[in-house]
């Protein structure tokens, strides 16, 4: 069964791109990037910034944290100076990193 599969329909914004999950809840969009290589998750994080119009103030990246921090530390690496990216919190949740885009 594929992760989209699973996921309600309530949901908007789903799409699938080289395993990359995009949804939007509570008005910011996610993408999930697990799975992949740092390459990938660069490449699906860079084509969802491409997309993203000027009602999307936050991007969260989901990347998770159990299976190594590679991913999680080349997201922070290369969006640190992205000229999208204003700055990038880090919650709670090792496994996820926000990319703010504007000032609300």
């Amino acid at each position: 069964m594929t992760a989209q599969a699973l996921l309600p329909n309530r949901y908007s914004g789903l799409s699938n791109q080289k395993g990359a999950i995009v949804i939007s809840v509570g008005g910011f969009p996610e993408i999930d990037v697990h799975n992949m290589t740092r390459t990938q998750a660069i490449t699906a994080i860079d084509a969802r910034l491409r997309r993203a119009d000027a009602s999307v103030y936050r991007l969260r990246v989901i990347h998770g944290f159990h299976g190594g921090t590679a991913i999680r530390d080349a997201v922070r690496t290369h969006y640190k100076n992205h000229p999208k990216v204003k700055r990038i919190e880090i919650g709670l949740n090792p496994g996820e990193t926000d990319l703010v885009l504007r000032e609300l």
